[in-house]
């Protein structure tokens, strides 16, 4: 059973001081949180999910965090014990104890031109700053090469034309019938249609040559938040890997401007003021874009109806499902853009 007072004595003294709420944020990977008040100061402690990080890879994303907090960028700084570790393994899991940051993830309620620039400009200072990072200190030039994220997606969709998403229609059509199946049904009737389309594309762009560096890897709306128009916090680097920075602009560009011809123009020159974008950049941001809704789609179907989240994962399925709809309405846009063939 979780014993966040007793966690925290591995990093705060006169922890009986400390106060611990339980949150309900997470999302669906399996992590719990709390906030922790102590001695005036607010953090955040989290317990990774059964099968998070592996510790050489969980130290470097510390690192990394702490790192970006030191230039100066609202990233959680991680709080240092006296050993120099950042996380630790206690009751069979890794915890990390950070810095509270201040704001809400409210752009989708209250979406402003100024605060999808701060945004992407926010991102872009990341990037920049992580391009910097090297866990231990020992710098090392990476040249161009193909994004790995873009090679497993191609290798995703692969397995889905040969056979996968029947399967998965086939089991679908088995669930009781409701509004909910039907959006189901709705969701891989467009990912047939533009999954072929979507692998020609992967097999002429998705191998050129792209910087790589350390990026943040899930930055969406819920990551990003907000104090007026202004970016207070980025939250989560739990999937942080060295890949192409253009599948966060991706990510982020897609969750908040979803197919807002406009608003992608106003982000992608928002980015591009602080952290140019080649031409190889630019093509690879559409390409992490379309095929990420279509894999997210996928992925929310299996989930929903077929169960494959751990028992440990709590889901909220009104929130689950909107996400999905979400998903439909992007889909709907791709199968209108993309002929299939």
């Amino acid at each position: 059973m979780d014993d966040p007072q007793r966690i925290l004595s591995r990093w705060l003294p006169d922890v009986p001081a400390a106060a611990a709420e339980p949150l309900a944020a997470g999302g669906f990977s399996g992590a719990r949180l709390w906030r922790v008040r102590w001695q005036g100061e607010a953090f955040a402690l989290r317990r990774w999910p059964a099968g998070g990080p592996a510790a050489d890879r969980l130290a470097a994303i510390d690192a990394l965090q702490l790192h970006l907090a030191e230039c100066g960028l609202p990233a959680p700084r991680p709080v240092v014990r006296s050993d120099g570790a950042m996380s630790v393994f206690d009751d069979g899991s890794w915890w990390s104890l950070g810095q509270w940051l201040p704001g809400a993830a409210d752009y989708w309620t209250n979406p402003r031109e100024a605060k999808l620039r701060a945004a992407l400009s926010m991102l872009a200072r990341f990037h920049l700053a992580a391009a910097a990072f090297q866990p231990g200190g020992a710098a090392r030039v990476v040249a161009p090469q193909p994004s790995p994220a873009l090679q497993r997606r191609s290798t995703r969709l692969a397995e889905l034309a040969g056979g996968g998403l029947t399967d998965l229609v086939r089991r679908v059509d088995r669930c009781p019938p409701g509004d909910e199946t039907s959006l189901a049904r709705e969701v891989l009737q467009l990912v047939h249609r533009v999954v072929p389309r979507l692998r020609v594309e992967l097999a002429a762009h998705g191998r050129m040559p792209l910087p790589v560096q350390w990026r943040l890897g899930d930055i969406w709306h819920d990551h990003v938040l907000f104090t007026g128009d202004e970016v207070t916090g980025v939250v989560d680097f739990g999937a942080a890997s060295i890949d192409s920075p253009a599948g966060d602009v991706a990510r982020l560009m897609g969750s908040l401007a979803a197919d807002d011809a406009a608003a992608w123009r106003v982000g992608l020159a928002a980015y591009a003021a602080v952290r140019p974008l080649s031409l190889a950049e630019q093509q690879a941001v559409r390409l992490f874009d379309s095929t990420g809704v279509v894999i997210a789609a996928v992925n929310w179907v299996d989930w929903l109806f077929l169960n494959s989240l751990p028992a440990s994962v709590p889901v909220n399925r009104q929130l689950a499902f909107e996400r999905l709809r979400r998903l439909a309405t992007r889909l709907q846009c791709l199968a209108n853009q993309l002929p299939a063939g």
